[in-house]
Formats: C-alpha cells, sequence, structure tokens
C-alpha cells in the first residue's frame, strides 16, 4: 500500500453514513493505490477511506461523495506484483521486442519507477534474453544496500549506500552510451563504467518481475520481484543527466516516453499481477517519515518510545511543518485527551526547563518559530503539547512527571528499521522490520522485509498476544509472546514456539529469547529495547538502564566437544607453535658466593586456539579476561631455578585482540561481537620470582663476563605436539647493577628430552671499579703506608714498627673479608693474587724495618771504633796525650740499651788494644755510610785510652 493521506472530507462522509456500524479506528483517504480503488462514471477514481478493525487488517468502504482530487496530479499506470506476498514463479508481465528493420543498439536507456513490497532471496524486478544462451542480456537486481544490472552479462552495481527499503519508491535508470555506461538512482549518479564495445539485439523477450534462464521462460520463485514498477520507459538512445533527473521531478515533461516500449504499451501479464493508476505526486513526494502512537504515555515514556524507534518526539519548527503534522494528528484528538487535562492531546518535543520561557527541543536548539494558544510562561510547566480542536495548531505548556499521559508522534530523518533476533535465519532480510501501516487496537504491527510479520492479536481470554507470523507459509503463527503490561516487544523477550520445528528447530511449546530493536550495526540492544554504542557492551561499566549491557560478558564460547585437557591443534598438522615473551623487572640480586641471581619477570606465552571463539574483545587487555581452567593453556617449568625459592602468582589468562570481529550474527538474539580464535590468540600472563643458578667462571673477578641462562621448558606436552616459536626476551630495568652491568640479552630455543625449552642468555660484564676502590686502592695505600715506615725519624721507633705490623694486620682482614664475599673455587681469583701480592711485599718490608733497626747501633758503634783506631795511631805516634785530646767520641743514651750483648763489652772502660780483638770480629763496616746518613755524628768520648760513655 502506498503513501495514504488523511481528510477531513472522508472522515465527515463516513460519519454522516448510514452504514456506520463498523468499529473503524482509523480513518485514511486512499487514492487509486491498490486493486481496491473505483472508477466513477466520469472514469475518475473515488477516493476510499480505510478503517482498521479489531478483527480484520482492513475493511474498505468507498464514499458517496466523492472528493476532488487536484487536477495536475495525473495518474501513471504501474504493476503491482505478488501484492499478497506469496512468493510465484508465474507472476510477470511481458513482452517480446520487433525491433524490424533497426539494427543493435549501441546506445540505449531504460528508466522506472519500482518500490519493493517484499523481498526474495535474490530480488530480480527485469530480464531481457535473447535466446536460451543470451539469458542475462539486460537485469536488474536489487540487493540490501546498492542495485545490481546486467549488460550483456557483466554485472554493473551502484555504489553500496543506504538500505534498500521496502514501501519506498526508487527511481532508477541505467544508460550506455556506446562504450560507457551509467547508473542514477533517484536521478542521481550513482555508478560510471567503461566497457568493451557491445550492443543489445531487440528480438528478444523483456519480462517484468522475473528472471529469465531462458527465452522468456524457466522462473524461479526465489528471484521473483514483490512489488511496484510504475512508468517504465526503453529509450533508443542515450539519456543525458539532466533528463534523467527530470523523471524524479513531479512536474516532469510529458515528452520523455519511451521510444522501444513503455508500460503504456500492451503488456502480457500472467499470474498475481495488478494493474493500478498511481497518482505521480504520491510517488515523487515521499511521505512524511511520522509515526502515530494514539495511547497514553508520559513524557519520559514517550521520550523513550521514540528513541528507541531512532526518532524524535514530534518537534515542528516552521508553521507549515506545524500545519503538516497538525493534520495527521488530529483524528486522534479525542481519543488521545486524558481526563485529567480538558484541551491536549499529543506531547510535542519542546522544553523550557532550563530557562523559563527560553523554549529548545530536547537536543538543546533554541526554536525560531512557537504558536503557545498563550505566551508559554508558565511556572513549572516546562514541556508542550498540542491543544484538541478548536484550537487547531495551537501549543500549550503543560507539567511534566508523571502527570498527564498524552499520545506520542515519533519523527525521523530515514525510516527506523528493527531486527527480529534470534530467529534463526541465515539472510538479514528475513529479520529486518518496518513499522506497518496498519493497527490493531491502536497498536501498530511491524511488516518484515521478506516472510515474517510482526502483530498483536487476541487469544481466546480476550488477552492481547504477539504473534509471529509466517506469510509464505499462509500467515502461520509460529510464535507468540503475551503482553503483560500492554506494551510492546521491544527488546528481549522470552517467546514461545507455537508450531513444531518452524523456527530454529524447536518443538512446540518450547521457550526462546528474541530481541526486537531498532539499534544500528554498532550498537548494542538492552533488554529494555533502547540502544547503546557496542563499544560499551561488557567495559565494566552500566550503560543501559536495566544493567543489561553488563550480563553475560564472559568473553569465551566453547562447543559441546571442546576439551581443555587437549592441545589446540597446529597448522597443517604440525605441532602447536607458542609465543613466549620474557618481561624482566629486575635483577634483585647477583650471588657470587653461591653462583646464584634472582630474578623478577613476568612471562607471558600465547597460542592459537581455533577451537574456541571470543566475543566482546577490546583492546584494553585486561578486559578480556578468560578462566584459566576453561581452556588449554600451556605449563612450563624453570629447570635451573631453586624451586624451593621459586614464587608464582595465579596464571592469568586474557585474550588479545587481533583482528576484526566476525560478521554479525543475526541468530543470536544478543548482539554481541564474535571473534574467531584462529586469529586471536590466548595469552597467560604470569609473574616469577626466583634464583637462578649461574655457572660463574670467576679466575679474572672483579674483570671478569659472566653469561648466565635462565630456561623454560615447556612442559604440559611435547616437542610432538607444541614448541615453542617465537622467544623474545625485554628488559627496561636499570642496566648498572651494583657489582656487574647488565648487557644485550639474547634468546635461542632447543630441544631437551623430547620437551622444547626457551633459553635466555644474560651476559654480565663486572664493574671492577667498584672492587678497584673498595679492594685494590686500599691494598695499594696499606702497601703505601708500610713503606712509608722507613722515611720516619730514627729516634720513632716503636711508631714504625708499629705501622708496618698495623698495615700488614690490616690486609690480612681485608683479604677474610674479600674472601669470604667470594665463592669457594677449586682455582685461584685475580683477587686473589693482587692480595698474596700486597701481604708479601707488607710482610717483607715489615721484616727490613726490624733488622735494620736491630743492626743500627752495631754499624754505628762499629764505624766509630775504626775511626777512633785511626785518629788514635796517627796521634800516637806524637804523644799519648795528643792522642787523647784529639779524640773525642760520644755514644747516645738511646743506643746504649740496644747494643747486644758483645757490642756491650766493647763499649766498657777499657785500653783500645785490649779490646782490639773484639773489635776485629765485627764484620758490619759494610754498612757504614748507610748507618751515618741515618744516625748523624757520633758522640763518644776519649778519656785516658778508654771509651767513655757520657
Amino acid at each position: 500500500m502506498t503513501s495514504q493521506r488523511l481528510l477531513p472530507q472522508c472522515r465527515e462522509s463516513l460519519r454522516g453514513s448510514e452504514k456506520e456500524e463498523v468499529n473503524c479506528k482509523e480513518l485514511q483517504l486512499l487514492v487509486s493505490t491498490t486493486h481496491h480503488s473505483r472508477r466513477n462514471t466520469a472514469g475518475q477514481h473515488e477516493p476510499c477511506c480505510i478503517c482498521a478493525t479489531l478483527r480484520q487488517r482492513f475493511c474498505w468502504r468507498c464514499l458517496s461523495k466523492t472528493v476532488s482530487v487536484s487536477s495536475n496530479n495525473q495518474a501513471i499506470k504501474a504493476f503491482f506484483f505478488q501484492p499478497n506476498n506469496v512468493p510465484s514463479n508465474e507472476s510477470r508481465a511481458w513482452q517480446i521486442l520487433d525491433g524490424g528493420d533497426q539494427g543493435p543498439l549501441h546506445s540505449f536507456s531504460v528508466t522506472f519507477w519500482l518500490k519493493v513490497h517484499y523481498f526474495r532471496d535474490s530480488t530480480y524486478c527485469l530480464s531481457y534474453a535473447i535466446d536460451d544462451e543470451r539469458n542475462n542480456e539486460l537485469n536488474f537486481a536489487i540487493r540490501d544496500n546498492f542495485f545490481l544490472a546486467y549488460v550483456n552479462a557483466k554485472s554493473f552495481t551502484t555504489i553500496r549506500g543506504e538500505l534498500v527499503l521496502p514501501g519506498r519508491w526508487y527511481h532508477l535508470a541505467l544508460v550506455q552510451n556506446y562504450r560507457e555506461l551509467f547508473f542514477y538512482v533517484d536521478g542521481k549518479l550513482k555508478s560510471k563504467k567503461k566497457k568493451r564495445s557491445a550492443t543489445l539485439h531487440l528480438n528478444g523477450s523483456l519480462v517484468l518481475g522475473q528472471e529469465t534462464d531462458i527465452f522468456n521462460g524457466d522462473f524461479n520463485d526465489a528471484q521473483s520481484f514483490s512489488g511496484l514498477i510504475a512508468d517504465f520507459n526503453f529509450f533508443s538512445r542515450a539519456l543525458n543527466e539532466s533528463e534523467v533527473a527530470e523523471f524524479v521531478k513531479c512536474n516532469k515533461s510529458d515528452s520523455l516516453v519511451g521510444d522501444i516500449t513503455n508500460l503504456d504499451t500492451e503488456w502480457n501479464t500472467e499470474g498475481a499481477v495488478n494493474e493500478l493508476d498511481i497518482p505521480f505526486e504520491d510517488i515523487c513526494q515521499q511521505e512524511t517519515l511520522m509515526q502515530i502512537f494514539p495511547e497514553p504515555f508520559t513524557v519520559d515514556e514517550a521520550f523513550g518510545l521514540c528513541s528507541k524507534l531512532k526518532a524524535d518526539l514530534l518537534a515542528p519548527t516552521t508553521e507549515a511543518e506545524n500545519i503538516k503534522a497538525y493534520d495527521l494528528v488530529e483524528q486522534y484528538a479525542v481519543k488521545c485527551q486524558p481526563k485529567n487535562h480538558g484541551s491536549s492531546f499529543m506531547w510535542l518535543g519542546f522544553t523550557d526547563g532550563a530557562e523559563e520561557g527560553n523554549w529548545t527541543d530536547y537536543h538543546g536548539n533554541h526554536l525560531n518559530y512557537t504558536n503557545f494558544i498563550n505566551n508559554g510562561v508558565t511556572k513549572s510547566q516546562d514541556c508542550a503539547a498540542y491543544e484538541k480542536p478548536p484550537d487547531n495548531y495551537k501549543w500549550n505548556d503543560m507539567t511534566c512527571g508523571k502527570t498527564y499521559n498524552l499520545c506520542v508522534s515519533c519523527t525521523a530523518s530515514s525510516y527506523p528499521v528493527l531486527h527480529l533476533r534470534g530467529l534463526c535465519e541465515e539472510k538479514e532480510k528475513d529479520v529486518r522490520f518496518l513499522i506497518g501501516p496498519d493497527m490493531v487496537d491502536y497498536k501498530h504491527s511491524f511488516r518484515g522485509f521478506s516472510k515474517y510479520s510482526l502483530k498483536l492479536q487476541k487469544n481466546m481470554d480476550e488477552k492481547e498476544v504477539w504473534v509471529l507470523q509466517n506469510m509464505w507459509e499462509a500467515n502461520q503463527t509460529v510464535a507468540s509472546w503475551y503482553s503483560y503490561n500492554n506494551a510492546y516487544p521491544f527488546g528481549v523477550r522470552s517467546w514461545t514456539v507455537e508450531e513444531d520445528y518452524k523456527i530454529c528447530e524447536k518443538p512446540k511449546g518450547d521457550t526462546m529469547w528474541l530481541s526486537f530493536c531498532a539499534c544500528y550495526e554498532d550498537e548494542f540492544c538492552c533488554d529494555d529495547g533502547s540502544c547503546i554504542a557496542l563499544r560499551d557492551r561488557c567495559n565494566l561499566r552500566t550503560d543501559c538502564a536495566d544493567a543489561s549491557d553488563e550480563a553475560q560478558c564472559q568473553k569465551i564460547l566453547r562447543t559441546s566437544d571442546y576439551f581443555a585437557a587437549l592441545p589446540p591443534p597446529g597448522v597443517n598438522g604440525e605441532p602447536l607453535k607458542v609465543n613466549i615473551t620474557i618481561n624482566i623487572r629486575s635483577f634483585s640480586e647477583i650471588d657470587i658466593r653461591n653462583m646464584m641471581i634472582k630474578v623478577d619477570l613476568e612471562v607471558t606465552t600465547s597460542w592459537l586456539d581455533s577451537r574456541l571463539t571470543f566475543k566482546n574483545l577490546r583492546s584494553l587487555q585486561d578486559i578480556n579476561h578468560v578462566n584459566f581452567n576453561e581452556v588449554w593453556s600451556p605449563q612450563f617449568d624453570l629447570l635451573n631455578a631453586d624451586f624451593p625459592h621459586v614464587y608464582r602468582t595465579v596464571p592469568r589468562v586474557t585474550v588479545k585482540k587481533n583482528a576484526e570481529p566476525l560478521p554479525d550474527d543475526l541468530s543470536r538474539y544478543v548482539h554481541d561481537e564474535i571473534f574467531d580464535g584462529q586469529n586471536n590468540p590466548l595469552q597467560l600472563t604470569q609473574k616469577v620470582n626466583a634464583p637462578f643458578s649461574c655457572d660463574m667462571d670467576l679466575k679474572n673477578f672483579p674483570f671478569d663476563i659472566q653469561y648466565c641462562k635462565l630456561l623454560f621448558q615447556l612442559s604440559s606436552v611435547g616437542s610432538d605436539f607444541s614448541v615453542w616459536n617465537s622467544v623474545q626476551v625485554h628488559y627496561d630495568g636499570e642496566r648498572l647493577l651494583t657489582e656487574y652491568e647488565v648487557g644485550n640479552l639474547r634468546t635461542s630455543e632447543k630441544t631437551m628430552n623430547e620437551h622444547s625449552v626457551a633459553v635466555v642468555l644474560i651476559p654480565l660484564y663486572g664493574r671492577f671499579w667498584f672492587h678497584v676502590t673498595s679492594s685494590y686502592l686500599p691494598i695499594l695505600m696499606l702497601i703505601i703506608i708500610s713503606y712509608a715506615s722507613l722515611f720516619c725519624r730514627y729516634e720513632n721507633t716503636d711508631l714504625r714498627i708499629m705501622m708496618a705490623l698495623t698495615a700488614l694486620l690490616v690486609l690480612y682482614a681485608l683479604y677474610q673479608q674479600i674472601s669470604e664475599g667470594l665463592p669457594k673455587t677449586s682455582y685461584t681469583e685475580a683477587v686473589d693474587v693482587w692480595c698474596f701480592f700486597a701481604i708479601t711485599l707488607i710482610f717483607s718490608n715489615t721484616a727490613r724495618s726490624n733488622r735494620l733497626l736491630d743492626l743500627a747501633p752495631h754499624v754505628y758503634v762499629a764505624a766509630q771504633h775504626r775511626g777512633y783506631r785511626k785518629g788514635c795511631r796517627s796521634e800516637a805516634k806524637k804523644t799519648p796525650e795528643a792522642g787523647r785530646s784529639k779524640t773525642a767520641l760520644h755514644v747516645p743514651d738511646h743506643l746504649l740499651h740496644r747494643v747486644p750483648g758483645v757490642l756491650g763489652h766493647l763499649l766498657e772502660c777499657g785500653s783500645y788494644e785490649q779490646n782490639r780483638a773484639r773489635t776485629k770480629r765485627i764484620g758490619y763496616l759494610n754498612v757504614l755510610k748507610i748507618y751515618r746518613r741515618i744516625y748523624g755524628t757520633s758522640v763518644i768520648s776519649w778519656d785516658g785510652g778508654r771509651f767513655v760513655s757520657c
């Protein structure tokens, strides 16, 4: 049925009719849009009023009073194929073209108006065949969001755009100009293509409503057409763009008529085909996208209802829009007027809640046009509504809240398309619905795109029940839902199956969940029928008013034959490849003594499980959590770890979103994004703190380089079933440790004992400056201190000895401390060599200092005695007195007590001759020079031929 216009003349005529016994709920004017219209004696079509009754879809009453139709609204011829929506291979209109003397066409044009009534599996509206072999010389088909044409068996499509809707008129034009093809939709160029030189012969069968597989035959009901074709024209020339645009104007020129054929020529019809005359104005002017719900709603309920249908509350912004809208809703003024209010009946989408008197729509846009019956400035009245007659077209400010219940009108920029999810249908058009024109008990029905319809019925108990009917099966009811609160079936509902195995292979009496919403492809349908962005589904925040968006948020979908104990299969029969990534957080300890390194790390393993599917994956991987016990996961052992001291956190399994979701599966009543397990890997993350043994070579310590290994063995299965594939290691921590510097980490993979092992090699470069400053330099300083004692004055004898001994003791203690920090090895480390060298050097220096100190008095006395002897001999030749007077030798007191026993006798007062033999036994004259440098001039005196101490 085409767009319908409500006229007051029709209502007045019906009121004056004597046969007004029918219970008419909706009166509308229909002018020659179906086969029900009549012609009067003048050959003009009479308008008919449509009454939607409780029990039947329509009752038709053609009035005796003819309502005149504008003379400039000319009628055009149309064919209505399969008006009852029963697929058939017999419904068609056809002609056999006879080109006569005209040769094949290099240029041609085909134009027509098209309105789909219901879709088929593959909907074709036109087909042209030359013979049984060349049966696709010219074809037109309709798909979900584009139109398709075949020229010389070559496909040519328009650009995919908006959804092709049933019940809406489209103008199509295909133009071939030699090697160029042009495809127009509604007068606008949608596609352009160059092709090889081809011609079209005019000796074939032209069929409307079917697709030919042979010459004028072999039709298929699944490829048939249900709808209207009007103003069909076939030209033997190429139309230009302005001529094509002329067809969509309501005042188009009558000269544009196809010269090869058109719809006003003689056509043969077969099957369910009705010939109609339709006012061209009804075709070129699309109807207003407004839905009227003549039921009481609060303003919040009204706003919610329109938002569920992707529409807004009626909000006229100009006087013309206001008049047009009021004329459409005026018929419901009496029905919609609440008992507690005397004048208003229909909500309007305006409010002055933000500022009194400043009226805006619900999007915050200021109104430049208002038509309030008063000034619209009343406190606590922040909503607006239409006034009933006689205050036509006037507005009234109303109290918001739950005080008043008025009717609702919703307007939209496009037709709201609803989806009935969960029907187990393969094709999306089978679950698409539009709001239908007919109502039962003032409730709209819903017409499907193909075979289903959804409408309200009353059962035997006079209770309202929503029924799902299959029009292809004689309107058989396949499912029903009882409306407990007289509501529309929007949202998620539990439906009862009414026929065995007619829907989702379920038996009669079984229940199933279906969701009925107008949400877009990128939106999620809440249980109450409202829509939110699909990205907000399962995001740990409640966005639906009923919190249904955070229900059923488990990420994994398992089949019944899935076993978590079995590893997933690999690709092409190969072992499953598991990736491992080791993120080293820190080296908490490097124990040289025990040859261990303690590492804080995070191990992440990833793998693909093609047996699984996931849903609602997000870029933030922490949200994609999976129960560890529900899936197979690889287990790994730390081969060279000190197991009693290994600490592991509880494994956490997540899914990484790597690919786009699969196409939407409308057989699922909940709109979830589904991801396949073949492209989106599972990841197991576990934090580990463990000491690992490291075979260190300390011969060059602290100038050493150590290579430590971390061994990860894939222990859950053998290498025949699973192997490490990619081994990666990351370390972003501090590389300059206390004793070592961490080098560039390397990885490898090998097989040990039939298991795959991942190896992480950690080079550690010794930071010798620490040991140089803490060991080598202190030892060097001790050596210097011990040798510095040799430069002290001889009088500081105790100090010299103490310095040497203290340096030796400190060095030994320092060596003990260094040795305790090193492991016990069978070989000598570099630091041991240095310590042994220093100890030996200081010890030898200490011994030498004590020996010189003991020999000093001996050397001194011997040297002085020899000098005395020489002087005595030279002076004795003169006189003894002279010798005695010229020789005055003194021995210091601090030397006397250190002279050993033998030399002590030498210092006893006596003659030179008596002690000559003793002095010969002193063999220390070779160090005389050294002694003099240390102790200076002697102080021994001579008295009467004897040595006298002072």
